[in-house]
């Protein structure tokens, strides 16, 4: 039976099916629902904003930590409404997914059995229901990317192409990485206008650039306040002194795990892949292409720490291919496919519709021990016992149990001063903005992040620095005027690096517009101290007694 979305028994009958499903989802997504630490880094900066310290993480210092300027954007009216970071953004991720799944209903499926196709995979996939909570911008990069396919599919013209452009900007802006997933498709629309309007290719080319002016925007803004047109953490999580095998082999291990943890995820995206192709239909062959290079990309900065986090993307595109195309409208081959992903999905360890309140209950061995050998961890399992919302449901109790918020609010009670971590989200949250955070990881340190990284210990995203001597004293001053835009005593003791100082200085404390600041920017941005990324140098021991990284497994 062909069943679509008309007034008849048959049309009925697969919309209690997609209200049933949807029930589902909202019941699985409740019950795995959770914050992760680096949720938190994000939530200083939101909160550090609202109390007129600027988007900044340490108050007076303009560092960017955060990768998703859009979600941090949408974040703050959220947090204002409320007052507070947990329970705002879990419902400001609930939303969004269920505004995802309604564009996917009522606007992209083809078919109502390719909506429940989806929207089934989805409540069986892992890696897209840990990460429609957690915190992070994956929900919205999601709905993005809905926006996005919503005028990918429509006819030729002008309107089109500006809704296509403006849709790949704003997904853009959720993260970066993510324009290469909609590049390919991009192009085709661009292509298809280009063709259809030869007398007006000055009207095509203004319209494909009045779409991407709020990215415009947010790349000059970042230029000139924060100074770098990337966020820190590219630097910080990107070392020169790595190997293209170790990133390429950590790559791998990704996959792998996710596979072994979570298989439905990968094969649809893979039989997505192999459908576009066998379909030949040039719409879906270029998401295809777009979910490749996204793929390559994962493959070549060696994924992440985060079980499954970077495939929520590729895996929501890959359910567009699957409702978008014909030959799965099809209800004999669909029922026979969505048999194999159900399969698949019981086949995890943990199938998340399956989880429920007692999931994570780990001592802190159980906590460590979830970083294996390949490097890779379930975040959720890490901290849900803490920060799941069916473990905080009547108030924040469980939550104020776990170890960092109790540590921040130990530094806290200190009244200032300078707090040495390695976990620095829900650490630094409850530290308050009173305190300068310094992590060994260099996410919001701009000197470290431009080191090298220090031998150890390692994860991807998660690479110690090594403070070059005279660092402790030198950072010690930024705590005396760091409302005040005079600079400080540099101690460090390596002229070149001492150097490399004063010019990131003038980015996070000058006068915005100062022609010597302005000189760094381009400088530092152009590359021009790119040869200090690996050179090796005395180090002093900054970070003493710090805890190991292992045991906090945090940005």
């Amino acid at each position: 039976m062909q069943a679509r979305f008309s007034p008849n028994a048959a049309a009925w009958f697969y919309r209690i099916l997609l209200v049933v499903f949807l029930l589902i989802f909202v019941f699985v997504w409740i019950r795995n629902a959770w914050l992760s630490d680096d949720a938190y880094i994000t939530l200083r900066t939101v909160y550090n904003f609202l109390h007129s310290l600027g988007p900044n993480f340490n108050p007076g210092e303009r560092v960017q930590t955060y990768t998703h300027p859009l979600w941090f954007l949408v974040l703050i009216p959220t947090h204002a409404l409320t007052g507070e970071g947990y329970y705002s953004t879990l419902a400001l991720s609930f939303f969004v997914s269920l505004a995802t799944l309604f564009l996917l209903i009522k606007f992209l499926a083809r078919t109502p059995q390719q909506a429940l196709f989806a929207i089934g995979a989805m409540i069986l996939s892992g890696a897209y229901i840990d990460y429609s909570s957690s915190g992070l911008e994956n929900p919205l990069s999601q709905l993005m990317l809905a926006l996005f396919f919503i005028p990918f599919f429509a006819t030729t013209s002008m309107r089109r192409l500006f809704w296509a452009s403006l849709a790949a900007a704003l997904t853009t802006l959720t993260r970066f990485d993510l324009i290469l997933i909609v590049l390919p498709p991009l192009v085709l629309v661009f292509i298809q206008t280009w063709q259809a309007y030869p007398q007006q290719r000055r009207r095509v080319l203004a319209t494909l650039a009045v779409g991407f002016v709020p990215l415009l925007l947010w790349c000059l803004f970042a230029l000139v306040y924060y100074g770098m047109l990337l966020p820190n953490t590219y630097y910080a999580k990107m070392p020169a002194n790595v190997s293209l095998a170790m990133w390429l082999g950590q790559g791998w291990n990704y996959f792998l795990h996710s596979l072994r943890v979570d298989p439905i995820t990968l094969a649809v995206i893979a039989f997505a892949v192999g459908v576009a192709i066998y379909a030949r239909d040039r719409a879906l062959i270029c998401i295809a292409g777009g979910i490749i290079l996204y793929l390559i990309y994962v493959w070549r900065i060696g994924g992440d720490f985060m079980s499954g986090r970077f495939f929520t993307a590729p895996f929501f595109c890959a359910l567009i291919i699957l409702v978008r195309v014909e030959l799965l409208s099809k209800f004999e081959y669909l029922a026979s496919i969505a048999l194999g992903a159900l399969l698949l999905g019981f086949l995890a360890p943990r199938p998340p519709i399956l989880s429920d309140e007692t999931f994570g209950a780990l001592t802190d061995p159980e906590r460590i021990a979830l970083v294996g050998p390949d490097r890779v961890t379930d975040q959720r399992a890490f901290y849900y016992h803490w920060t799941g919302l069916l473990r905080n449901l009547d108030g924040m109790k469980n939550f104020e149990q776990l170890t960092e918020v109790q540590e921040g609010l130990r530094v806290r009670a200190g009244r200032g001063g300078i707090f040495r971590t390695t976990g620095m989200g829900i650490r630094s949250y409850y530290a308050g903005p009173a305190i300068y955070v310094v992590d060994e990881l260099a996410l919001a340190d701009p000197f470290l992040a431009w080191l090298p990284r220090k031998d150890g210990w390692w994860l991807i995203g998660h690479f110690t620095r090594c403070p070059p001597l005279g660092y402790a004293v030198t950072i010690q001053g930024k705590t005396i005027v760091r409302k005040r835009r005079n600079f400080i005593k540099n101690e460090i003791q390596e002229p070149a690096l001492a150097e490399l100082y004063e010019q990131l200085w003038l980015l996070e404390r000058g006068n915005p517009f100062d022609s010597r600041r302005l000189a760094a920017i381009l400088k530092l941005n152009l590359g021009g101290y790119n040869s200090l990324r690996s050179q090796t140098y005395p180090c002093e021991n900054f970070w003493g007694g710090s805890a190991d990284p292992a045991s906090q497994i945090a940005k």
